[in-house]
C-alpha cells in the first residue's frame, strides 16, 4: 500500500533462530493482517524492547509506491557508492534508540517484488538484478525516507552497503522468501537511524536502437558468462564502436563493431556484475546494460 507509515506495536523472538520480529499488529484475531516491519538478531547485545521509553521501530512507503518508478535520490557530495544516477525503492525502515550497542547486531529488512519493480522502472533495459543494488543506513539525525531529500545530511551521515555473500558492516546479503518477498541482511553497530535499498550508476541507460541507421540491436546472451554477441538487423555505419564501463564509470573495454554480421565481446575476465555500454557512431550514442554472471 502506498503512503503508509506504520509503527511496530508487537515484537516476538523465535527461540530457535534468535530473530526478533517487529510487527504492526492490526489488533484483530486474524494475524494475516499484521505487517512485518523489521527483524533483528539481538544476540547478546543490550538492544531495548518496545516497552522501553524512546525505543521505536517503524517503516513506511512513499506516495508513489507501486508506480513502476523508483524514488530519485540525491545524496550529499562525496557519499561513497553513489554516482550520477541514483534511485531507491519506495519503502524504508526507521529505528529510534538512545542505546550505544554493546556488540554489533544483524538487521533484516523485508521488501517485495513491487519494490524491485519500481526500481526496474527507473533503470531501463533488462530487469535489474537485485544483487546489483546497494543499501544505505542513516544516522539518527537524518530521516531515511527516500522521498524526504535527506535534509541536513552530509556524506558522513550514511553507512553504505554493497551486496555480498554474507552480512557485514559494509555489505548486505539477499535472502529470497517465497516468490514475492526478499530479505536484506546487514550488520550495524548503532541501530538508531534507518535506510533502504537503492541503485546508482554513472551513465544513463537507453533503448537498444540506433536511429541513424534504423537498425535494431540484439545482444545475446545477456546475462553472459564468457561472451556477449552483438548483431544488428541491417548494416551499421562504418567506424561504429562500443565502450564498456563498470558501474563506477571506469572504461573496461572498447572495440569496433562489424558493419554486418556479429561482433563477439570477451567477458570471461571481467568480474561478475552489471556493466554499461555505449555504442557510438557519427550520428548517435546508444546506451544500455550488460550482465556478467
Amino acid at each position: 500500500t502506498a503512503n503508509r507509515n506504520l509503527q511496530a506495536n508487537r515484537e516476538c523472538t523465535n527461540i530457535f533462530n534468535g530473530i526478533t520480529y517487529y510487527y504492526n499488529d492490526a489488533n484483530t484475531a486474524n494475524q494475516m493482517d499484521d505487517t512485518l516491519i523489521l527483524m533483528v538478531k539481538k544476540g547478546t547485545s543490550n538492544l531495548e524492547n518496545l516497552d522501553t521509553a524512546g525505543f521505536t521501530v517503524s517503516g513506511g512507503t512513499t506516495p508513489s509506491y507501486g508506480s513502476g518508478t523508483g524514488a530519485t535520490l540525491t545524496f550529499p557530495a562525496g557519499t561513497p557508492q553513489t554516482w550520477a544516477h541514483t534511485y531507491g525503492i519506495r519503502r524504508f525502515w526507521k529505528v529510534t534508540s538512545s542505546k550505544t550497542l554493546s556488540t554489533p547486531i544483524e538487521v533484516i529488512f523485508p521488501f517485495t517484488k513491487t519494490d524491485s519493480a519500481d526500481l526496474d522502472g527507473s533503470c531501463a533495459g533488462a530487469p535489474l538484478p537485485v544483487r546489483m543494488c546497494y543499501m544505505y543506513k542513516t544516522t539518527s539525525l537524518v530521516d531515511p525516507n527516500p522521498a524526504g531529500g535527506f535534509s541536513g545530511a552530509t556524506s558522513t551521515s550514511f553507512n553504505m552497503y554493497s551486496n555480498g555473500s554474507s552480512p557485514t558492516a559494509t555489505q548486505w546479503s539477499l535472502e529470497r522468501v517465497g516468490s514475492n518477498v526478499l530479505y536484506a541482511h546487514f550488520m550495524v553497530s548503532t541501530i538508531a537511524g534507518g535506510g533502504s535499498v537503492y541503485y546508482s550508476y554513472a551513465f544513463p541507460v537507453g533503448t537498444s536502437y540506433l536511429q541513424g541507421k534504423n537498425s535494431d540491436i540484439i545482444i545475446y546472451p545477456n546475462p553472459a558468462s564468457n561472451t556477449w554477441n552483438i548483431t544488428f538487423d541491417s548494416p551499421i555505419e562504418q567506424g561504429t564502436y562500443i565502450n564498456i564501463y563498470s558501474t563506477d564509470g571506469k572504461l573496461v573495454n572498447t572495440l569496433p563493431l562489424n558493419e554486418t554480421g556479429t561482433t563477439s565481446i570477451d567477458a570471461s575476465k571481467l568480474p561478475v556484475g552489471m556493466y554499461y555500454y555505449k555504442i557510438v557512431n557519427s550520428q548517435n550514442v546508444l546506451s544500455g546494460t550488460l550482465i556478467k554472471e
